[in-house]
């Protein structure tokens, strides 16, 4: 297979999509409104060649916005270099292993800017390499689903945490302070 055979595949998937909104019934649409994931394929540059509408849900932009645009400029700061590293390391293992990319997602956690929000929103990308005939990678399959409630639960259970063990740390030193008192106590008792 080769670079032409992934393009066929996305224009393919792209004429079924079409067609499903084209549709009176518009079963696109309907997935759209159901489905809590988008799904993308981006280039080795990051620059998105497709993404379904599902990301305005998400994101709040539209297929139009993101087109031929990086995924980079949608990036929270340290999220952007997060991917990178982290492609930059599966290329590598790809081209040591490339047998292993077919049935293997890479799973990270990105945070992503919204465009009228004034939020960051929390996704959980799952990305895989589309291998050209050579098995080398030529384009990236890509999933992102929104977490930010997870990730605001995690946050607050991780405060609560935290305040239940600076709590417990006050509590540890009144008992090691009463300890104390009583071990004072105990030897002036002795030496009476």
């Amino acid at each position: 297979m080769n670079e032409n055979y992934y393009i066929n595949q996305i224009n393919h998937l792209r004429a079924i999509i079409d067609g499903f909104e084209n549709k009176d019934n518009n079963i696109y649409n309907i997935m759209n409104e159901t489905i809590d994931e988008t799904f993308w394929v981006a280039d080795l540059d990051l620059k998105f060649n497709f993404i379904s509408a599902s990301i305005k849900k998400i994101l709040g932009y539209s297929y139009d916005e993101l087109a031929n645009k990086s995924i980079e400029d949608y990036l929270v700061d340290g999220s952007a270099d997060e991917l990178k590293k982290k492609l930059e390391n599966e290329i590598r293992y790809i081209k040591k292993n490339p047998d292993k990319n077919q049935d293997y997602f890479e799973r990270l956690i990105l945070c992503f800017k919204h465009k009228t929000k004034d939020i960051n929103v929390w996704c959980e990308v799952k990305i895989r390499f589309l291998l050209n005939d050579k098995l080398e990678p030529v384009s990236i399959l890509g999933t992102a689903k929104d977490i930010t409630e997870q990730k605001l639960i995690e946050e607050t259970l991780y405060k609560n945490f935290d305040m239940d063990n600076k709590e417990l740390l006050q509590e540890l030193e009144k008992t090691k302070k009463e300890l104390e008192e009583t071990k004072k106590e105990l030897e002036e008792l002795k030496n009476k």
